[in-house]
């Protein structure tokens, strides 16, 4: 059964009042009086054109939501009258990507509010795939042709809604800053552009750094949500959205066109932002494990490799034109001998350029091997560094070193967790201080380090390399504010501003 649902929360009906308009309705604040705010200025230098300036667009947001709670029942009967009850189907097929998983969701789905709006003004009917039969609606919003049928039926404040809402696509929009109850700062993460939205339920749940898939429409001066996603994004959650936007400039470009992303962009490319938000929401509501990779982006396998050697002090000499650390050196670190001089036992770091950039001037440690007696054991962790390291031993010390076995580090998690204490920790405060300065100054040490780690949100490339292009700047800061998301939202502490400040600053970012 057809279900019309309206797509807009509901509204507070009067504004938050500032202390100067607290007063009793019957005095009357004279234009030369002292202004009741305070400030020591004229009520007519103050507050009076404030409040003047405030009336216009208060009025007008009134006035809309008024028009639009009239004007969406009526929509959602046309819609049913002209499209047809197979018409819902078919639009939340298209929404949904045609995945056949997706059914048409209950009325609570997360979505729906977002969906609603979608299918009102974006669902264009294809011809060969939906079961709309007037043949002159098909590739034509619902809310279009109602304005092609009905336009004069309606308030010209809202014809001119329904016009915005239709042209206005559906992006990524992170807050900057929310009055509760009132509004939202927001900026499309695409096009980059600012909108200052009236909405009462949103700018109460949402918190600055806060990301929402959603359609903003403007009209006589006023911003209000049509219809928003009902999950919400983090930060961090943008660097995927960096690479689309990379895409976006690129087919531009390549069509010979030099300008920055539009809104108009965003309409042609209304798939893509679908697919996603639609991935990163399926991938929130049933995360699968996360896959650990290496450096090499190999998955992660740690292993130790057992070798039979004539000796310690053998396969020492062997390998050690592979530790840069050892190559010229008499001895392995942490180097034991007999009473006699003779090597006992020892250890190495293999290393070699990373893969991604063979010619870097920076190496990474592929394997650690422990020398004892006459037995060598090199740790790696992935399949490819097991084979690299069986090459290279077999190219050192050839027949003299026998394989034996390779143990896999199965039980590690086990052994980690008969470590840890059961006891919960909900703040840094509830350490004694004696961790809590040692934790502080691990922290310290770490975003210290940061500019120069790779990471693999950057792929591979580190902060101070990423910096380097306008997408990795954007990424870089993504980190960055997901850093002051998290240390807004969570009782450990992060990096402090001063921290964050002094990283923005070492990587130009300020």
């Amino acid at each position: 059964m057809w279900k019309p649902t309206v797509t807009h929360r509901p509204c507070s009906r009067h504004i938050k009042m500032t202390a100067c308009f607290k007063q009793d309705l019957n005095m009357k604040i004279g234009r030369n009086d002292p202004c009741p705010c305070g400030s020591g200025r004229k009520y007519k230098q103050c507050c009076l054109q404030q409040q003047t300036a405030l009336a216009p667009a208060e009025e007008t947001w009134r006035r809309l939501r008024r028009l639009l709670g009239e004007f969406k029942p009526k929509l959602s009967r046309f819609t049913q009258s002209a499209y047809g009850d197979g018409s819902l189907i078919d639009a939340w097929e298209q929404f949904a990507l045609y995945d056949e998983d997706e059914l048409l969701p209950d009325l609570d789905h997360h979505d729906m509010a977002c969906f609603m709006s979608w299918f009102y003004y974006h669902f264009e009917p294809e011809a060969e795939e939906t079961s709309v039969q007037d043949e002159s609606l098909h590739e034509v919003p619902p809310a279009r042709a109602f304005l092609q049928r009905r336009a004069r039926d309606l308030d010209p404040m809202l014809a001119e809604y329904v016009e915005a809402a239709l042209n206005s696509p559906f992006s990524f929009y992170a807050v900057t800053h929310c009055t509760p109850g009132q509004r939202l700062q927001l900026i499309d993460v695409l096009t980059h552009e600012a909108f200052e939205v009236r909405e009462e339920t949103a700018s109460r749940a949402l918190t600055p750094g806060d990301v929402i898939f959603a359609s903003v429409v403007s009209v006589a001066g006023v911003c209000l949500l049509e219809g928003s996603g009902g999950l919400v994004m983090q930060p961090k959650d943008t660097i995927p959205l960096i690479d689309l936007r990379e895409c976006m400039l690129a087919a531009k470009q390549h069509d010979g066109d030099q300008s920055p992303l539009n809104r108009q962009d965003l309409l042609e490319w209304d798939y893509e932002l679908r697919e996603a938000y639609l991935d990163w929401s399926a991938q929130r509501l049933d995360p699968s494990l996360p896959e650990l990779k290496n450096t090499d982006g190999d998955p992660l396998s740690v292993q130790v490799l057992v070798y039979q050697v004539p000796s310690a002090q053998a396969a020492f000499d062997a390998l050690k034109h592979l530790d840069p650390d050892c190559a010229d050196g008499d001895e392995p670190r942490e180097a034991k001998y007999d009473d006699e001089g003779s090597l006992i036992s020892g250890m190495l770091s293999i290393s070699r350029p990373p893969l991604q950039r063979p010619e870097s001037d920076k190496t990474i440690i592929t394997a650690t091997v422990w020398l004892a007696c006459q037995e060598l054991r090199a740790e790696v962790n992935s399949d490819r560094r097991a084979g690299e390291i069986q090459a290279e031993i077999g190219r050192a010390l050839g027949g003299t070193a026998v394989y034996l076995d390779t143990e896999l580090a199965n039980d590690m998690d086990q052994d980690l967790d008969d470590g840890l204490d059961d006891s919960p920790i909900d703040s840094l405060n509830d350490l004694d201080p004696e961790a809590q300065e040692a934790l502080t100054q691990l922290l310290c040490r770490h975003y210290a380090r940061w500019p120069g780690d790779a990471l693999p949100a950057l792929n591979g490339q580190s902060p101070r390399e990423a910096v380097r292009t306008a997408a990795g700047r954007a990424k870089v800061e993504a980190l960055l504010q997901q850093f002051e998301h998290h240390r807004a939202h969570s009782a450990f502490t992060g990096p402090s501003s001063e921290m964050l400040d002094g990283i923005r600053r070492d990587l130009g970012l300020l």
